[in-house]
């Protein structure tokens, strides 16, 4: 039976555009193994179509953070959204916590500020899903 409330969106960062040391292949392996589950009839059944699975250069800052307002955008009160992220986090130079992205830039072992996902810039975007 379908659970046509059910909204995933899944984020697999295992290649870096800069950061080659940083890669984890398995990781989108790991989200679409994910994915899997959510949209298997037999076990969560989410509707194929409302579970996006996003990895690598599509994995971006800015495509983080475009897919998580499409998903704020198409979500109602009474629907229930799921978000995995499998990748590396950090402590960026301005002292707030990052997700790492696909394009994010380090200096030594910290975050570049503004280049990956800030725990700021995360929350934000959840706030706006009803």
């Amino acid at each position: 039976m379908a659970f046509t409330q059910g909204h995933a969106l899944l984020i697999g960062v295992g290649t870096h555009d800069r950061e080659h040391d940083l890669d984890v292949p398995i990781t989108v392996e790991d989200a679409k193994a994910v994915a899997a589950v959510i949209a298997d009839a037999n076990a969560c059944g989410y509707p194929p179509s409302q579970v996006k699975i996003i990895h690598d250069a599509g994995a971006t800052k800015a495509g983080i953070l475009a897919e998580l307002d499409k998903l704020a955008a198409q979500v109602g009160e009474n629907d229930t959204v799921f978000v995995f992220y499998c990748g590396h986090g950090a402590l960026g130079e301005d002292g707030n916590y990052y997700l790492l992205s696909h394009d994010v830039r380090l200096n030594g072992a910290k975050v570049v500020a503004g280049t990956g996902v800030s725990e700021a810039e995360l929350l934000e975007k959840l706030r706006l899903v009803k």
